[in-house]
C-alpha cells in the first residue's frame, strides 16, 4: 500500500506540474517521452517560438492520453494507430473530435520509409532495410493478428461485470450449476481460440500489406518501434535528430498538428 501511495503521489505531482506549465497554452497530449521528443523536434524545425503558446505533454500510454485529456481546457490528442482499423479510428474520432491518430503504425514508421532512409546517406542502412523488408512485414502481420485477438478478448473481460467487482454477488448472475454457467456465458465468452480463423486473418493481412508499395509496407505494415530499435539502435541517429530531417509536406496528421501550433 505504501508503494502504491508513493506512485500515486509521483503521478499527481507530475500532472500538477504539467498543468501549471500549460496555463495559457494549447496542449498536445502524446503517448510517451519518445513521441514528445519527435513532435518537439518537428516543431523546433518548422514553427518559430512555438513553445510560447503550445506545449507537448507525455501522458504515458494511449489510454492515459484519452483519460487525462480533461486536465487541459485547450488540448489536442495524438496516439499511435497500432493495430486499429480505419473504422475503429473513425469511431474514436467521432467520440473525441480533438483526437488525431498516426496514419502509419506509429511515429517511428516515418523513419523507416526507403526514401527517407536514403536521404541519410547511409547506403548500408538502406540495403539492410530492403534486405529484411519481407521478414519484418511478415512479423508485423503476425503481431497485428495476435494483438487484435488479444484485445478483443480483453474488451470482453473488461466489460464482463460492467464496473462490478469479481467475487461479489450479482443479481441474476450467480449460477448454481454447470448448465446455468453455460447459459450465462457460452454465447458471448471467448472460451476457445479459433486458430483457423486467426490463420486466415494473418494471411489476409499479409497479402494486403505485400500488395502495397514498399514505402507503404514500411509505414503501415511493420511494428515501427521494434523495427526502429533493430535498424537504428546502433547508429548515431536518435528520434529527435531524424524528426528534424523530415521533409515537407509532412504526412497526416503531423501536418495538421504543426498548423495548430502556428495559431
Amino acid at each position: 500500500m505504501k508503494f502504491e501511495a508513493a506512485i500515486n503521489a509521483i503521478h499527481s505531482k507530475y500532472w500538477d506540474a504539467e498543468i501549471q506549465a500549460s496555463i495559457g497554452k494549447t496542449v498536445l497530449l502524446v503517448e510517451g517521452e519518445d513521441d514528445k521528443g519527435v513532435l518537439e523536434a518537428i516543431l523546433d524545425a518548422l514553427v518559430r517560438r512555438w513553445d510560447t503558446h503550445f506545449r507537448v505533454v507525455a501522458a504515458g500510454s494511449a489510454e492515459k492520453v484519452i483519460r487525462e485529456r480533461t486536465r487541459f481546457p485547450r488540448r489536442y490528442l495524438l496516439i499511435d494507430r497500432d493495430t486499429r482499423s480505419d473504422a475503429e479510428v473513425a469511431a474514436m474520432r467521432r467520440d473525441e473530435s480533438s483526437l488525431y491518430v498516426t496514419k502509419g503504425w506509429c511515429l517511428e514508421n516515418l523513419f523507416l520509409v526507403p526514401s527517407f532512409v536514403a536521404s541519410l546517406g547511409d547506403e548500408s542502412l538502406t540495403n539492410h532495410l530492403e534486405g529484411e523488408r519481407e521478414r519484418w512485414v511478415r512479423a508485423g502481420a503476425l503481431w497485428w493478428t495476435l494483438r487484435r485477438a488479444r484485445e478483443a478478448s480483453q474488451r470482453w473481460w473488461d466489460g464482463l461485470w460492467r464496473g462490478g467487482r469479481y467475487g461479489c454477488p450479482r443479481d441474476g448472475c450467480e449460477p448454481t450449476s454447470a448448465k446455468e454457467f453455460s447459459f450465462f456465458f457460452a454465447a458471448i465468452a471467448p472460451l476457445g481460440v479459433d486458430i483457423d480463423g486467426l490463420g486466415a486473418e494473418f494471411e489476409a493481412r499479409l497479402a494486403d500489406v505485400l500488395a502495397m508499395r514498399p514505402a507503404d509496407q514500411w509505414h503501415v505494415g511493420v511494428h515501427g518501434k521494434a523495427a526502429f530499435k533493430h535498424f537504428f539502435g546502433r547508429t548515431r541517429w536518435d528520434r529527435r535528430a531524424l524528426a528534424s530531417r523530415l521533409s515537407q509536406p509532412l504526412p497526416s496528421p503531423l501536418d495538421e498538428l504543426v498548423a495548430l501550433a502556428r495559431v
